[in-house]
């Protein structure tokens, strides 16, 4: 039986449907849609060229901003350039140094003084927002000068270099005194409790020095003595090393905490400008000018080329006053006449002296310089060459008396333009070699800094304008004379006021 194929219709394709033929564009449409498509064209360059400018303009200023203004040069010492970036690193680390200075001042000092230091921490703190867009600060600039010439004028004149270990030792000798580690070591039975380091109060005050002869200084604040830390040597580079971190962290430890606490409104304490790293890179760069500064000064004097002095650098005397009655218009004759007619009464106070009498109990009594008699004739103190603290000068033949006495012994009679003087000399006082040391080196590394500076090339960007060349400094003239002699100031009577009472009353006349 034959097979009968059977076709599905529904498996059969159909036939694609031709498109409908366009009728041909006119000429004018033709014209029409070329303009259409180049306007589109010059809209797209357009936009395309403004957003371009625009994304420039934006990489322009971020390249201005961000390159070339940190790039540009500020100072230059030798092949050493700073930048304008480098700049502003360097503000803020001197912003941290006189951070850590007021810091260390308020830990040592604290109470009463406390107020002198304290109000500057935020203040510092603020300018670091400002650094960018603020002027360049001078003194910044003229410190990062003084160290470079430090670091390249040693490395070039006497090869010297220093290490960490060098610069931690440095910084702990002073850091460690203001900031030291816990006094006791740590136990298994050692109960910390959250005040135990970040009290300011618990650092020990150091003793303040007495001056001779003169009042007893009050130590403030005053500190229970569970907290008084024992001056320690200083620690060996290594040891220092391995303290540093500490030390820096318990300084950014009341860094934070003044900031907290001078904060204006508590609800919105204010954040700290300064990171921990800015007060080690600002601490490190300090004390490594110090240490090579101090290497340089072993160099220029040495210690067994240095040869001490036996004067005294300080003497206290107290003085008994005869005063004269001579003026300065007077003759000499007349002046020789009123100093003798004192005399009997200045031996008699003499007399008594070399009888037994308290030297300050009869200067109270009998001196006549109302000036020093309340505080038993102490004089100011004052050098072998009678130059005082305060610049004044000592008149020659108290100075002569004074440096031949010995502690506690009087004088004889000594007359000066004031009248009759008898002194005693409380104190003298010469200088520890190793302080002598230190003064003489630090004078001689002050000489050498200033030629180091004069011989350096050094410029400034833009050139900052030379200084007038000053005339030649003039020799110095005679320091004016202690006053030796003051009257009483008058007391003023107070005028008694008549009150008039009964007073009759006037009748106008009619």
């Amino acid at each position: 039986m034959p097979i009968i194929y059977v076709e599905n219709m529904a498996q059969t394709p159909r036939t694609p449907q031709q498109p409908t033929p366009q009728a041909p564009m006119t000429r004018r449409a033709m014209s029409r849609r070329q303009r259409e498509q180049r306007r589109q064209r010059l809209v797209t360059l357009v936009v395309g060229s403004a957003i371009g400018l625009a994304l420039l303009a934006v990489l322009i200023g971020v390249a201005y901003d961000r390159l070339w203004i940190p790039s540009r040069p500020i100072a230059q010492v030798g092949a050493t350039t700073l930048t304008r970036g480098e700049y502003w690193t360097e503000r803020r680390n001197a912003i941290a140094r006189s951070i850590a200075q007021n810091l260390q001042l308020l830990n040592l000092f604290g109470g009463q003084f406390g107020s002198q230091f304290e109000g500057q921490i935020t203040t510092l703190d603020a300018e670091v927002a400002n650094i960018r867009t603020g002027t360049v600060d001078e003194e910044t600039v003229n410190g990062w000068i003084d160290r470079q010439l430090v670091i390249q004028s040693a490395a070039k004149a006497y090869s010297l270099q220093v290490n960490d270990g060098e610069i931690a030792q440095q910084l702990m000798a002073d850091l460690g005194r203001s900031f030291p580690a816990p006094s006791n070591p740590l136990t298994s039975t050692t109960t910390l409790t959250p005040t135990a380091t970040a009290e300011p109060t618990a650092t020990a005050t150091p003793a303040a020095t007495a001056t001779p002869g003169g009042p007893t200084a009050t130590a403030s604040p005053t500190v229970p003595p569970t907290a008084t830390v024992p001056p320690t040597a200083t620690p060996l580079p290594d040891a220092a090393l391995g303290q540093l971190d500490a030390a820096i962290g318990r300084l950014y430890d009341a860094y934070q905490q003044e900031i907290l606490r001078l904060s204006p409104d508590p609800s919105q304490p204010l954040k700290a400008s300064l990171t921990i790293d800015d007060f080690k890179k600002a601490l490190h760069d300090q004390y490594l000018r110090q240490a090579l500064a101090s290497k340089v000064e072993a160099q220029l004097l040495p210690e067994a080329s240095f040869q001490p002095t036996t004067n005294p650098n300080s003497i206290a005397v107290r003085q008994i006053l005869i005063s004269s009655t001579a003026t300065l218009s007077d003759t000499q004759a007349q002046r020789d006449a009123a100093l003798a007619a004192r005399k009997p009464a200045a031996e008699a106070i003499l007399a008594q002296l070399r009888g037994g009498a308290n030297f300050e109990e009869l200067a109270k009594e009998k001196s006549e310089d109302f000036a020093t008699r309340d505080q038993g004739g102490l004089l100011p103190t004052f050098d072998y060459t009678g130059k005082t603290s305060d610049g004044r000068q000592m008149d020659p033949a108290i100075v002569k008396a004074a440096l031949a006495l010995k502690e506690n012994q009087n004088s004889d009679l000594i007359p000066t333009s004031f009248g009759w003087h008898i002194i005693q000399l409380v104190s003298r006082t010469v200088e520890s070699t190793e302080v002598q040391l230190q003064d003489a080196r630090s004078k001689k590394f002050d000489e050498w800094l200033a030629q180091q500076r004069t011989a350096a090339a050094i410029a400034r960007f833009p050139a900052v304008s030379p200084t007038p060349t000053s005339p030649p400094t003039p020799t110095p003239g005679a320091l004016p004379t202690v006053e030796l002699y003051a009257t009483p100031t008058a007391t003023s009577v107070p005028t008694s006021t008549t009150t008039l009472t009964g007073t009759p009353t006037l009748t106008p006349a009619p």
